[in-house]
Formats: C-alpha cells, structure tokens, sequence
C-alpha cells in the first residue's frame, strides 16, 4: 500500500472509530487483483447497485469504489461493473457468502454496522464460500468450536488449514473479519463459528501469519488449490530442514511457501479468465514443484499433483523417483536387484522413503508387479 492511501486509511479508521463507537466497523484494504471478502454485517438495502456505492450511508472512502471494482464473484454467482452499471447474475450482496472481488487498483473503505449477520451455516458437500461473521480476528482454534471428520480443510487467501486426524495444520492461523473462506465438507452440515469473546479486547494471543506482509512473486487467482506437504525426503532421508518450495504452471511460477514442518501448505493458482492470471494452471494439469533455491524439481510419492480449483491434496515429495532405490538419481538394474532382494527378504529397506519408491505402481502393495514396473521403465529408458 503506498503512503497516501495508508494515511486515508487510518483516516478513516480513527473517525469511524469515534463516530460509531457503539458500531460495528469493518475495514477493507484492497490490493489490485483478486481479494477473498465478505460484508456479514446488516444493511437496510443489500442490492448491490446501493451497497457498494456512495449512496450507501454506511460507507466510506475517499474513492468511489464502484469505479474501482472490476467484479464481484461468489459461488455460482458474478457480476462485473461495466460503464456505470453492474452487469450478472448478482444483484444482492449475501452477508453469509464470500465474494472475491477483483480491482483495478489498490483502495481502502470502511463499512459500519449496527450488527452482525446471523452466525448459522448450512454447507454442502464439497466447497462452500462463506462469510467470517464476526469483527475481531479469532485463531483458527478458538473459532472452529468443534471439529469432527466432515470437515476436510479450509482455504483462505493464499492460506489454508487441514484436518489431519481430529488436528487442523496449515498456514491459516486466524480468521479475519470482512474476509471470506471456503470450508470443504464432506457431507451436508450446519455450522458456527464460536461466538466466544465476541467484540472483545482480543484477550488472546493471535498467532501472526507469516504470509500477509510476504512479497509475491506470482498474482492472487480466484481459482486455488491447496498442497499439503506431509514430508519430504532428500537422498534417502526425511527432511527436517526449512525449505522454499515453488509451484510451476506453463513456465509461470503460481505459488511459493516455506515448507518448515510436516503439512506445510503450497497454495497453487489457476487461469481464472482474468488478464493478471493468463497461463496459471489449467484444470487437472501437472503441477510442478521445485526447491526455488536450488531449482531442483521434486518428484511426487504420494498424493497427486494435478490442479483443481478450490481443492486441496497430501502429496509426499522426494528428490529420488519411483524405482530409484539406491537414491542415485539413475533408474537401473542395481535397482531391480534391491526391489528383487526386498521381496525375498522382506526386511532389507533401510527406511519408509525407499518403501514409498519401490511402489512404482501406487497400489500400498509392494510385490512382483513393481518388478515388472521398473524393468518396463528400465527398457523405455
């Protein structure tokens, strides 16, 4: 954000701050591209032509923002701004949806409210986009009251969380207010958010996320997915070491992350049709992932790398490919000889990496097909 617009900002902060003391105030500072929001507050009129509009007494800024917004797009629904006139199949603004809403720029404004909407969700199977209902930040534990196994992972802007066994892992350390998030269930489900200190002082420490201040060398799309990293191996050992990964899509680079622990999330962009996303990742196309230090180009163990918006997925990534047993980055037939030994002996695998390569064919098994695997692969050479 340049200085002018961050000094209007705090402006209009502070005066909201002491004009509607006993309001609720939501504040948006928006970045050109795509930004994940929300508006879960209550509005006498939520026709879209009125609320995002200087007619909209609940609204301010030193811009006219309609002139700022190229689109507004939630889930099935969108609508673009098109000489003075919003044009689509969204004409009400939903205080219990997200929208990503696509600038032409950088601009802030501030909404205020008498009130929260209604903190009560009814989710399908698969991705739902809902609003954050509330106007203080919460930590992703404090928020989701109770987790059960219908909840599979949650996926915020370039940020996600992952329901690992009963325990949530990811980059997603808190919800923000005037933010949306897709939540992604397996079956149909109500759900709250906890209202828990609600509008309180924040009597609690929230874990700052290391993505909102981080320089991104790739553009927001409005079509992500999530890579959850449950481990890599490097030369036949299960890395511990911090590790800058980056994801790869026609050349572009759509997505970087510090991989520092097991479950670390890559968060990977598509085209999603707008110009600052052109050759981002197409549906169900192969994903590369490199270390960006070194570039050297991680083969997938486990999980599949191939694209798909507002997903997610548990890869297991090693520097070595399936049949390369001997980790020597050469396929051979010293490597036929160990996968042979190993189906005699069943006991000579040193560790759990080279395990995962001797399944060439993915099937949890290892056994005579995996031979039959890497000599074809042996002969293709």
């Amino acid at each position: 954000m340049n200085s002018s617009l961050k000094s209007n900002y705090l402006y209009y902060i502070l005066v909201c701050s002491f004009l509607f003391a006993e309001d609720l105030v939501y504040e948006y500072n928006i970045s050109e591209g795509a930004n994940l929001v929300s508006f879960p507050l209550i509005s006498d009129n939520y026709n879209i032509e009125y609320f995002l509009s200087s007619s909209n007494t609940s609204l301010f800024s030193n811009y006219t923002i309609n002139d700022k917004i190229k689109s507004l797009i939630s889930e099935g629904e969108l609508a673009f701004y098109d000489n003075g006139n919003w044009v689509g199949s969204l004409d009400e603004i939903d205080a219990k949806k997200g929208y990503w809403l696509i600038s032409e720029e950088d601009f802030s404004f501030v909404l205020i409210s008498n009130g929260n909407s209604e903190n009560l969700y009814y989710m399908h199977p698969g991705s739902n986009l809902i609003s954050y209902p509330f106007n203080v930040e919460k930590p992703y534990y404090e928020a989701i009251p109770f987790l059960s196994d219908n909840l599979l992972a949650v996926l915020g802007e370039n940020e996600a969380l992952l329901n690992n066994n009963g325990m949530l892992m990811g980059s997603l350390s808190h919800f923000k207010p005037g933010k949306g998030y897709w939540f992604i269930l397996n079956d149909y489900a109500p759900f709250q958010f906890n209202e828990s200190t609600l509008n309180s002082n924040n009597n609690y420490h929230i874990e700052p996320n290391l993505r909102d201040d981080e320089i991104l060398n790739f553009n927001q799309s409005t079509l992500q997915t999530a890579l959850f990293i449950e481990s890599i191996y490097i030369s036949g050992n299960k890395n511990t070491e911090n590790i800058n990964l980056e994801a790869i899509c026609n050349n572009n680079i759509v997505g970087h992350s510090k991989w520092k622990n097991d479950f670390s999330d890559l968060i990977v962009m598509g085209d999603d049709g707008f110009a600052q996303t052109q050759d981002y990742c197409y549906e169900n196309q192969n994903i590369i992932i490199r270390n960006s230090d070194t570039l050297d180009q991680f083969f997938n163990l486990s999980g599949s790398k191939q694209w798909s918006p507002n997903n997610f997925e548990v890869l297991i990534l090693s520097d070595s490919n399936h049949g390369d047993l001997n980790f020597n980055q050469i396929i051979n037939i010293s490597d036929v000889v160990i996968l042979i030994e190993h189906l005699m002996a069943y006991n000579i695998f040193e560790n759990e990496h080279q395990e995962l390569l001797a399944d060439l064919n993915k099937d949890d098994l290892i056994n005579i097909s995996d031979v039959v695997s890497i000599i074809t692969q042996i002969l293709e050479q």
